[in-house]
């Protein structure tokens, strides 16, 4: 029931995104807005695997931060979003392609590995690093894509990212993922 009411704010809020001359925000709210509303939005298979959805993950959020751009194919939403947003099914099953097609927007990726806290760690650096998140099993796929390696840290955990990291962090906002999900 929580997870169908949040799915349905989550439409209503980008709806209403779209119809809206400039994007506003909740005062006093710790989430960030994007600058631009979506025109397009490319749709994207939930059959990826669970590390190319740790990436997705990443390029999702970070390319929100400007417009969002990518949505997952998860419960219906592509049907009841379609009358406010173009709906591009273009790399729909083309993984490789949605990373190529952004890849100079970025200066790189944060190689992780999956089911770690590293994954963790990866997902918090991205904003300050401008990076997307790559879990080792995919590496390849990220570098053929035109990625370069920005940092590795398999092997690091929250604990490390706060020491090396904390004072660039929000002081706003703190969210935590866990590593057995692609939630």
């Amino acid at each position: 029931m929580k997870k169908s009411i949040f799915i349905w704010l989550m439409i209503l809020s980008v709806c209403t995104a779209a119809h809206a001359q400039q994007l506003s925000r909740v005062d006093g709210s710790p989430y960030p807005v994007a600058a631009q509303k979506p025109d397009r939005l490319y749709l994207t298979s939930e059959s990826y695997s669970y590390s190319q959805k740790i990436t997705l993950l990443s390029l999702q959020g970070m390319l929100a931060r400007t417009k969002p751009e990518i949505l997952r194919d998860a419960h219906g939403h592509a049907g009841a979003l379609e009358n406010y947003v173009t709906i591009d099914r273009t790399y729909y099953n083309n993984f490789s392609g949605l990373l190529a097609r952004y890849a100079s927007r970025f200066n790189g990726y944060i190689l992780c590995e999956a089911k770690t806290a590293s994954v963790n760690v990866a997902y918090s650096l991205c904003a300050i690093l401008n990076a997307i998140a790559v879990p080792a099993d995919i590496e390849q796929t990220a570098i053929t894509a035109g990625y370069t390696k920005v940092l590795d840290v398999r092997g690091k955990d929250e604990a490390w990212a706060l020491a090396n990291y904390g004072a660039q962090f929000s002081k706003t906002i703190a969210s935590y993922q866990a590593v057995n999900d692609d939630r």
